[in-house]
């Protein structure tokens, strides 16, 4: 019974860290990982003010705004999330092998590193926004 449980117990904890999200609780600002927040589309403004703000378990704040330089790179930041998250593009189509998380409509995903977010709506059009982080 004791092998059964630590068995259960290893292959609960591996398939837990195998994602390539990044919990929330334990975002920084040098995580390199994407992270998932839910937002309404109504909570985003295009007027260059900050619409979302999340304090950082490092203690950095993290805000995110529109911005028309990455708004215009909008496509290879989507991108970048997808193969990010383990996905490739074949023939405008997105594939991955079994197991990968596939982005969901209606989030904010936010790349620390990058200093990037990236939305995609209940259609699953996508928009990019800059992420500032204030130590």
């Amino acid at each position: 019974m004791k092998k059964i449980i630590f068995t259960f117990i290893i292959i609960t904890t591996f398939l837990c860290s195998c994602g390539s999200l990044t919990s929330v609780t334990s975002v920084t600002s040098t995580s390199k990982r994407w992270v998932e927040y839910e937002i309404l589309p109504s909570n985003i403004t295009y007027n260059g003010e900050s619409f979302f703000r999340r304090e950082l378990s490092d203690g950095s704040t993290l805000t995110v705004l529109s911005d028309s330089k990455v708004s215009e790179n909008s496509s290879y930041f989507y991108t970048l999330l997808w193969q990010d998250l383990g996905w490739y593009n074949k023939d405008g189509e997105w594939n991955a092998s079994t197991g990968k998380l596939r982005p969901k409509s209606s989030r904010l995903y936010v790349n620390p590193k990058r200093r990037v977010a990236v939305y995609l709506d209940h259609n699953k059009n996508h928009s990019s926004y800059k992420v500032n982080i204030i130590r």
